[in-house]
């Protein structure tokens, strides 16, 4: 997977922080739904596992937001992601 555009994907996760795939798109100078589609298949491969299945309620009571970098946006549908072991092995 070196080089690889999901190489990316798991290189900004591992910045820190949580960021939307509307974020990592404009990052990557991609879309938004092959990013999001690229979440998918990484979570399905065991280098991301998925933390909330839906950000549509408010942060307020998310253990997320301290480090989430979508404040403000409540109501967006949104899935979240963090790197594994593995996932975090792939990037460094």
């Amino acid at each position: 997977m070196p080089g690889s555009l999901l190489t990316e994907v798991l290189r900004l996760l591992n910045e820190g922080g949580i960021h939307s795939t509307a974020e990592l798109a404009r990052r990557l100078d991609t879309r938004e739904a092959l990013v999001a589609a690229m979440a998918e298949d990484l979570a399905g491969r065991g280098y991301l596992e998925l933390l909330a299945d839906d950000c549509a309620t408010a942060c307020d009571g998310c253990a997320l937001s301290g480090s989430c970098a979508m404040p403000g946006e409540p109501g967006a549908a949104t899935r979240t992601f963090a790197l594994t072991t593995k996932g975090r092995r792939a990037v460094t």
